[in-house]
């Protein structure tokens, strides 16, 4: 541990605040890329759902209660820790 005590100070509070900040960025990207995916995965089920009703599809009980249903079954997913 030489080389830390031969650092000057101005270096050693610098890696004190740049090595977290680093960490915090990386948390950061991961977590916008996440919620961007599962953005695009939820539009994609919008759209099968529209089309399942202009379809005619007389099981589809409300478009409304399947994105609820939807939305219900991702947040379970994010709470898992899939991560």
């Amino acid at each position: 541990m030489k080389f830390i005590k031969n650092m000057s100070v101005t270096i050693k509070i610098l890696l004190m605040v740049l090595i977290p900040m680093a960490g915090l960025l990386y948390f950061s990207i991961s977590s916008v890329a996440d919620s961007y995916q599962t953005a695009g995965a939820i539009q994609n089920i919008q759209v099968g759902i529209r089309a399942s009703a202009m379809a005619g599809d007389n099981h589809l009980v409300s478009f409304q209660e399947c994105a609820k249903a939807i939305a219900g079954v991702l947040q379970a997913e994010q709470g898992s820790g899939n991560s």
